[in-house]
């Protein structure tokens, strides 16, 4: 029987190029950090990163088995 080929694409490099910036990510999560610290809710800053990047993960999926 033939083998299937398949086409994988290397969802590191698509999740990379659309996480969010960097700096903007280290900002998002000092924010965080120090709400937390004080016993403050997330800043809307922080929510909207970790929303950010719960869709680049939703958008460019792990394989099975990886």
């Amino acid at each position: 029987m033939p083998k299937k080929l398949q086409h994988r694409t290397d969802y590191r490099k698509h999740r990379g190029a659309a996480y969010p910036a960097t700096g903007d990510a280290l900002d998002a999560i000092a924010k965080g950090l120090r709400a937390v610290a004080e016993g403050k809710p997330l800043p809307a800053d922080t929510l909207a990163w970790l929303e950010a990047c719960e869709a680049v993960k939703n958008t460019f999926r792990k394989p099975k088995g990886s």
